[in-house]
């Protein structure tokens, strides 16, 4: 299987576990880039969640009870963002293979007002909530990178009447 097919299966098969447990969380990043505005290449999965104290454990043990684990515990701290990298093989036939997940800590008015905000989008029988045009553009500010400020401007062209 490519990576587009993987990263769709493994963010189906997230989003159906972060939504059943109970999690507050919303798909950010390149995947959701290309559903408010236009495909671009990824190959990882972004997401935005709030994450309490007491949930840190049963968050990891969810994780570890449906996915090959690589990395678990690899957490990055920078100006405007706390991100918990996960590196997961979700497919036990293919031991090379892994896929970045990285989970962006809800932690400010931004990050809060996006989860209130969120849409689901339905794949198959898969509900999957994803930041508004809006909101995507104010977390992608934040973060200021290069390849940000470009997904800001697709967001903006695609959304004109909705930003």
């Amino acid at each position: 299987m490519e990576i587009a097919g993987k990263l769709i299966e493994t963010l189906k098969k997230l989003s159906g576990l972060l939504s059943n447990a109970g999690f507050e969380f919303c798909l950010i990043g390149g995947l959701a880039v290309g559903i408010v505005a236009k495909p671009r290449a990824t190959e990882d999965i972004d997401f935005l969640i709030l994450i309490t104290k007491e949930q840190e454990e049963p968050f990891q043990k969810l994780l570890l009870e449906h996915f090959n684990i690589m990395h678990l515990k690899q957490i990055m701290r920078f100006t405007n963002a706390t991100i918990w990298r996960v590196l997961i093989n979700p497919f036990a036939d293919e031991k090379n293979e892994s896929i970045i997940v990285d989970f962006l800590l809800a932690e400010n008015e931004i990050h809060f007002k996006t989860l209130a905000n969120r849409f689901d989008l339905q794949v198959d029988d898969i509900y999957i909530p994803i930041a508004s045009p809006s909101d995507l553009i104010a977390i992608k500010r934040l973060a200021g990178r290069p390849q940000d400020l470009l997904d800001i401007r697709a967001i903006e062209e695609e959304n004109t009447n909705q930003v």
